[in-house]
This record gives C-alpha cells, structure tokens and sequence, in this order.
C-alpha cells in the first residue's frame, strides 16, 4: 500500500484562522524523508513552503495547498489554498478530519471524519 503517514485526527479549532497546523514532530519524522530531495525539504522548512496537491476522498477532487515550516508556532502550516478548501467543504469549529499521506500517489489524502452538527 502507499500509505506512510497518517496525521492523527485533526479537529478545526477555529474559523478565523484559515491554516491547518501539523506538529513539527509529525512533519519531521514521516514527511520529510518521504521527500525525494533535499532541496524539495529545503522548500518547506526554509523558502517559502512546497507546493503539495491534496486529494479529498468525499469529493474525489484534487487540490494545490502550500505546506510550509511556520516558525510562530513551531510546527507546519497548510497555506494557500486551505481556506478555500475549509470554505469548498463548509468545515466548521469542531469537525473532524483525517489526513494522510500518500506515498504510491504523493499527497496528501484528505476525508472528514465528523461533522460537529451531526451531518
């Protein structure tokens, strides 16, 4: 199977941060070494963030997102695009997703879990 890391289950804790946070912990002992190139972890840790496509499971669609190191927080972001994404999905406070990674397809596969209004 392709699968290699499976975030653990994320809950959206607000709606006026439009980011998603992953532990550096996580990114670094899964992520990072799935990476093919230094210079593609280079790009996430240092210069801006990489480019990732994300899959979303419910919708069968595919997604850009930017995966950067955000030095605030100390942990890794999901930037331009995850808020339209969060929009597109009509994710609120208190939904559960799931993410993993991907590694026969190199992404990221997205899927909500729970919804907080019971839908």
């Amino acid at each position: 199977m392709g699968l290699s890391l499976m975030l653990p289950r994320i809950i959206i804790a607000t709606n006026r941060v439009p980011r998603l946070l992953i532990s550096k912990t996580v990114v670094n002992a899964y992520l990072l070494p799935e990476l093919e190139t230094q210079e593609k972890r280079d790009w996430v840790c240092n210069k801006g963030g990489l480019k990732v496509m994300v899959w979303d499971f419910d919708t069968e669609t595919q997604h850009p997102l930017t995966l950067e190191y955000w030095k605030l927080s100390r942990s890794y972001v999901f930037k331009s695009g995850w808020f339209g994404f969060v929009k597109r999905r009509g994710l609120t406070v208190a939904d559960e997703i799931g993410m993993f990674w991907d590694r026969l397809n190199t992404r990221f596969s997205f899927a909500v879990l729970a919804l907080a209004n019971g839908a």
